[in-house]
């Protein structure tokens, strides 16, 4: 009895609301919605509000917009764009009504900003391009689609690219029917350096450790699959690289080893042979000394696969670098050379820093009265220089250019020490601390480089 009163009264709140609910999203509803709790009483009261609700035009969303004096009509599917000041709008006729679009456009020197400014709800449909690409001139982006749940007569239209570069896109992932009104949709970077640059940020961390009171810079980590990743740190002056993997998937062991193929064909190869550790009993890793010819490498030289090498079962698991929908392969073989980059710049200030050397195979530790070089080296394709040391600079011009053959060494200098040698390479890099593009890597002027030559004449 109790469930059929309950029925009952839900049915006569229903009916009695009818009309409020056709008019939800017709013109006038806050009226018909007032008038529906104010009239809806009497019998005659009750059908005049159906009526205007049945018969009320639907609801129309122009905004203001309408109204901007930098309104341009053009076809959001044409490339034909009328492009006034930084915004572009667009007029989109749906059932006899008008959304405003408008893909507002924010210059800056490298990159340009794109964000929808919307008279309707509007939700991403489908990205058509991936994060990177290179873009033209009326290339379809993505589709939009209008409409909240409370609609079901939406449209899909396709934003095109009003502009060519790298695109870079901030909210590629964005779920369900979030509307993007407003928010930075996509920007898109006249060089792919600098859409890298912008992208990525490589962060570290230091913390204190309370037993020995030493100084640990630790990187975040780089993953490479769900089941292996791996960071840098420095601990009291010491490098390592820590791979860490999720057990049982992987079962390491101390006679195992981890190789890293770089693109010069180069093989850096790291034993497991000690410093295990266990975080829980998923996830266990090894740290392993890193050499300072190995950060040089990997600094400059990107990693084309990993091979984890399990000795006791004699199997080989190769992780191959590939593109990813979330980023291109190039993208994150760009954010491990940054990364060794910054570490190689981060820990060359720290005061007990003690990098260990390979030298024909033999394991010694840095000696800092061993003759250096302080080099400049120019890129001519970008017009970037190097300000960096090495024991060798025409080696390490040969292995720079290798991979990129536009790379010249322009002057060098022999120091007694390489201790000597580090504090010059540092006063440069301090001196031309602002106009570094990352790592050693900068961009000086004429004035620039004469001034460095005569230091280094």
């Amino acid at each position: 009895m109790d469930g059929l009163i309950l029925f009952l009264i839900l049915a006569l709140f229903i009916s009695y609301f009818l009309p409020s609910i056709i008019g939800w999203n017709k013109e006038g509803r806050n009226g018909i919605l007032i008038s529906n709790v104010l009239l809806g009483w009497t019998i005659i009261g009750w059908f005049v509000v159906l009526y205007l609700a049945i018969f009320s035009k639907k609801l129309t969303k122009k905004t203001e917009l309408a109204n901007s004096s930098n309104y341009r009509e053009f076809n959001i599917n044409s490339t034909d764009y009328k492009v006034e000041g930084i915004q572009t709008n667009t007029e989109i006729k749906h059932e006899n009504e008008i959304v405003m679009v408008e893909l507002e456009q924010i210059e800056t020197d490298t990159f340009s900003r794109f964000q929808l400014l919307s008279s309707d709800y509007i939700y991403v449909g489908d990205w058509l391009v991936t994060e990177g690409d290179y873009v033209k001139i009326g290339q379809p982006l993505l589709t939009i689609n209008s409409g909240n749940y409370f609609e079901n007569n939406s449209f899909t239209k396709q934003i095109e690219s009003p502009k060519e570069g790298y695109i870079t896109i901030p909210i590629r992932d964005f779920y369900g029917r979030k509307n993007i009104s407003k928010i930075n949709l996509f920007s898109i970077f006249n060089k792919d350096i600098d859409r890298q640059v912008f992208r990525y940020q490589t962060k570290y961390q230091t913390s204190i450790d309370n037993f020995t009171n030493a100084t640990i810079y630790s990187w975040n980590f780089i993953r490479f699959s769900s089941i292996f990743k791996f960071k840098l740190e420095n601990y009291s002056g010491k490098d390592f690289i820590c791979f860490e993997y999720q057990y049982p998937q992987l079962k390491l062991s101390e006679i195992d080893k981890i190789l890293f193929l770089l693109s010069n064909n180069e093989i850096i190869e790291f034993p497991l042979s000690s410093g295990k550790y266990k975080i829980d009993y998923n996830t266990k890793g090894f740290k392993v000394t890193l050499y300072s010819e190995e950060i040089d490498l990997l600094s400059n030289f990107s990693i084309e696969s990993i091979r984890i090498h399990i000795e006791s079962e004699n199997q080989k698991i190769d992780i191959v670098l590939k593109d990813e929908s979330a980023y291109p392969k190039r993208d994150l073989q760009f954010v491990i050379k940054e990364t060794f980059s910054n570490y190689k710049e981060v820990v060359s200030t720290v005061d007990n820093y003690n990098p260990i050397f390979k030298s024909a195979g033999d394991i010694k530790s840095n000696n800092s009265n061993e003759k250096c070089f302080v080099y400049l080296m120019l890129d001519s394709v970008n017009n970037y220089h190097k300000i960096g040391i090495s024991n060798k600079p025409e080696y390490r011009e040969k292995t720079l250019q290798s991979e990129n053959p536009t790379i010249v060494l322009i002057c060098q200098k022999h120091y007694p020490t390489r201790k000597i040698a580090e504090s010059i390479e540092k006063a440069l890099h301090e001196t031309f601390k602002e106009k570094r593009i990352r790592g050693e890597w900068f961009i000086l002027t004429e004035e620039d480089i004469n001034n460095i030559k005569e230091t280094l004449s």
